[in-house]
Order: C-alpha cells, then structure tokens, then sequence
C-alpha cells in the first residue's frame, strides 16, 4: 500500500498537471507485463516518476544555475 504522507510529501511544489501526467506514467511503467491480472502501480514507481517530475520541472525552470530571462513588465 503507498504511503500517501510521503508521496504528498514528496509531490509538493508540483502542480495538478504534473501530479496527472505523473499518474499516468506510473500506471503505464506498473502495466509492462503481458498478465494484466498483475499490472500494479507500487510506491516505488510513484517516488520515481514524482522525481523525474521534479527533475524536469527544475531543468526547465532554469534554477541549476542558468538565468532566466524574463519577458513583460519589469516593476522599477
């Protein structure tokens, strides 16, 4: 049984979009056996599409020491 505290836990920051898509990837890395009576999405699964999320969205966000640059309206 997943540990829901940990995976909220784990999952914060993240928003809707992320935590569905992350869903949907676990259910298709837990259903890769041709038996479907033992497809199964385990804690495991969810802490590391959670990671890859989290991973993704970093890189994206630029905060591994690249600058962002930003478009609109700058405050003086």
């Amino acid at each position: 049984m997943a540990n829901y505290v940990v995976l909220a836990e784990q999952s914060r920051g993240l928003s809707g979009g992320d935590i569905l898509n992350i869903c949907v990837n676990a259910i298709h890395a837990g259903s890769v056996d041709d038996d479907s009576a033992k497809w199964l999405v385990t804690q495991a699964i969810l802490e590391r599409e959670i990671a890859k999320a989290k991973k993704a969205k970093e890189e994206h966000s630029g905060k591994k020491g690249k600058s962002r640059r930003r478009i609109g309206f700058q405050p003086s």
